[in-house]
Order: structure tokens, then sequence, then C-alpha cells
């Protein structure tokens, strides 16, 4: 699993990567907003000490993968299968 550090900067990375490519200013803006709220319950699901809340939080990222970098996908993958391996 990821270092608590590691996790922190990885937070910073994941972030809004463009949420919509749509040509509507007023879609993207709505888009805009709903990414922000999934970003705030993926933050506070990754900062509980719950197993289940942790997965919760990376399954957030799978769900909705146009809110994360391209990247994130897979980083979710892998932490969301060294969190169900714990004990």
């Amino acid at each position: 699993m990821i270092k608590p550090v590691l996790t922190a900067s990885l937070l910073l990375a994941i972030f809004l990567s463009g949420c919509s490519n749509n040509s509507e200013p007023a879609q993207n803006n709505e888009a805009a907003k709903e990414c922000e709220k999934i970003v705030q319950q993926f933050n506070q699901k990754l900062l509980s000490q719950a197993k289940s809340e942790k997965i919760q939080g990376w399954q957030l990222v799978l769900d909705n993968p146009t809110c994360f970098l391209s990247d994130a996908v897979k980083i979710a993958q892998t932490e969301i299968t060294a969190l169900q391996n714990q004990p």
C-alpha cells in the first residue's frame, strides 16, 4: 500500500483533470461542480481509518474516471487490491 506521505501527494495529484469535453459552458460548470463533490467524498473516505471506507473512496475513482487524471484509475485498482489483501 502507498505510504501516508505518498497518499497525501497522490491526493493532490489526481484531482480534477477536466470533468467534461463538452463545449457548452453551463454544462462544463455543472460537470465541474459534480466532480468537486466527488473529489471531496474521495478525500473524506481516504482519510478514514476504516478499510471499507478507503475502498469506497477508491471506488469513486473507478466510478467517475473523468473527474480524475487518467493514471488515477490504475492507482485505484492497485489500492483496492492492496486493501482487500490486508488482514
